[in-house]
């Protein structure tokens, strides 16, 4: 029961954050006034690896557990994240593969940007199956005084989970 209950509370959640980021917003200039946009929120994360920035695995996997997967019936695709972090938005194919993307820079000074990709399996009973890839970094730079400096940093983790329809 306590599962079940962590569970829904969990799906609940990402359903209040997709209704905060606005699903119509969520694929916004990239899905169709007629096209149906199908929610999923992960019910189960079977597997999960972090393949570099080993420091944030654990904060990563509890973020994937509760984004939310948008598909539209147009090919749109959006990965919502939690706590503060960017929507990824791009396509997905009828043959089950997807991606979506996010950049943005401040000047020349900045820069930032995370990409997902995989591939999903709808079932008949409004779960999926899905396995991916997900990798983000940013990078900084300036110079002062003839001194130049700059930092960068990057993670990458692959996963798989099971999604359920919200």
């Amino acid at each position: 029961m306590f599962t079940t209950v962590r569970s829904l509370a969990r799906r609940a959640a990402v359903v209040l954050g997709l209704a905060a980021a606005g699903v119509g917003l969520a694929l916004s200039g990239t899905a169709s006034a007629q096209s149906d946009v199908h929610a999923y929120a992960p019910t189960a994360v079977n597997g999960f690896t972090m393949v570099t920035g080993h420091q944030w695995a654990i904060e990563n996997e509890s973020r994937l557990s509760r984004s939310g997967f948008l598909f539209s019936s147009d090919g749109s695709f959006a990965m919502i994240q939690p706590d503060g972090y960017p929507r990824l938005v791009g396509t997905w194919t009828p043959q089950g593969t997807f991606q979506g993307t996010y950049s943005s820079s401040v000047g020349s000074t900045g820069t930032t940007s995370a990409s997902v990709q995989g591939t999903v399996r709808f079932r008949n009973d409004g779960t999926a199956a899905v396995g991916l890839t997900y990798t983000s970094g940013s990078a900084m730079a300036a110079r002062v005084n003839d001194t130049s400096f700059g930092s960068n940093v990057g993670k990458a983790y692959r996963a798989t989970l099971e999604l359920g329809q919200v």
